[in-house]
């Protein structure tokens, strides 16, 4: 901690590191800082304004990105060649993806585009050969020349309606790129090779109009989404990560006849684009027919909670007995000895889910 830069070329070729953990209080990233080296993942903390051009290029071993919220751009060249990384997070603020950022990043499968985004620059996902759909939303107006060029695996491209600018060959050698999505004034037209080659290889351009899903949690509105539909409904993947709630664990958003998580599918009225945050506690209901005891006292019983996410756990309420939590396992003592035990033990947990095994 208390570090603010890494310096150019800093750890340029270092090809045995693997792992590193970037500090809080950095602000900038220069130019090759880690090209060329080993490392597999990487978060960059949201503390960092600054990161620049050909930063992690040809890091062949990189297979995850995590972007900072602050910075609005990725920089030229700066994932470049990281034949390995099959997911990249957008931090949420990026306006421009420049030049060549993420040419050549064959793996790259799981990259959704920011909200935010305004232009692409030239060569900008070439050669992303694993990336399966691309949407430009509402914010884009510019696509450069040869920006998804060879992306083989494109199934699908949904266009927003300001997207008035693709450049030359942007979609050129897209051979799967069979359904279009179109919301912009560009006049796309299934086997054209104007405007890009975008919809060179479709079998049908479907004209689409774009809508606003609104997502509530329990202190209001937590987060809205762009989606696009050609008729009175619209599927679309849930964009917003887990809502959180101190004393529950979320277990999914719901319009009401569905249970639905992150990048899960959900089909809703184009009028009706709402849902919720639920919330659950976990409950262990302790059971027994021939009740153990030592020395004329009832036996404790021994749960462990296990589950994913930064999952903090507290007791909220126990009946038929009394109950303690170190850590995440649970220790519970019948109040008497009879041989039938019935007892309940309500957990609250925050920031996961969670279940408890005997």
């Amino acid at each position: 901690e208390g570090m603010t830069s890494i310096g150019q070329y800093c750890f340029q070729g270092c090809t045995a590191l693997e792992h590193v953990d970037l500090p809080s209080t950095l602000v900038e990233m220069k130019g090759y800082c880690f090209s060329g080296s080993g490392l597999t993942e990487i978060v960059i903390p949201d503390s960092c304004n600054e990161v620049w051009r050909y930063s992690f290029k040809d890091c062949a071993s990189l297979v995850s990105v995590d972007y900072p919220a602050n910075i609005t751009y990725i920089g030229i060249g700066c994932f470049q060649g990281c034949t390995s990384l099959e997911t990249f997070v957008f931090g949420g603020s990026e306006t421009e993806i420049r030049d060549n950022a993420f040419n050549g990043c064959t793996s790259l499968s799981d990259c959704w585009l920011p909200e935010s985004l305004v232009t692409i620059g030239n060569n900008g996902f070439k050669n992303c050969q694993s990336l399966p759909d691309a949407t430009f939303y509402e914010n884009v107006t510019s696509i450069g020349s040869y920006a998804f060029q060879n992306c083989y695996a494109m199934e699908e491209a949904t266009f927003g309606s300001s997207v008035s600018t693709v450049g030359t060959g942007a979609f050129q050698g897209c051979s799967q790129l069979a359904t279009v999505y179109d919301a912009s004034s560009l006049g796309l037209t299934a086997g054209a090779s104007d405007h890009g080659y975008a919809a060179r290889y479709a079998s049908e351009v479907i004209p689409v109009e774009p809508y606003t899903a609104s997502y509530t949690a329990s202190d209001g509105l937590y987060a809205v989404q762009t989606v696009y539909a050609s008729g009175e409904d619209v599927s679309f993947r849930i964009r917003p990560a887990d809502a959180e709630r101190d004393g529950y664990a979320f277990d999914g958003w719901t319009d009401g006849t569905g249970l639905y998580e992150h990048y899960g599918t959900v089909t809703l009225p184009v009028d009706d684009l709402n849902l919720e945050a639920t919330w659950a506690s976990l409950v262990i209901l302790v059971e027994a027919d021939d009740q153990e005891t030592v020395d004329g006292s009832p036996v404790s019983y021994e749960f462990e909670i296990t589950g994913e996410g930064r999952m903090q756990a507290s007791i909220e309420s126990v009946t038929g007995g009394e109950a303690t939590l170190d850590g995440n396992t649970v220790s519970f003592v019948p109040s008497d000895t009879d041989t039938t035990v019935l007892a309940e033990i309500i957990i609250t947990v925050t920031n996961g889910h969670a279940s408890a095994d005997l």
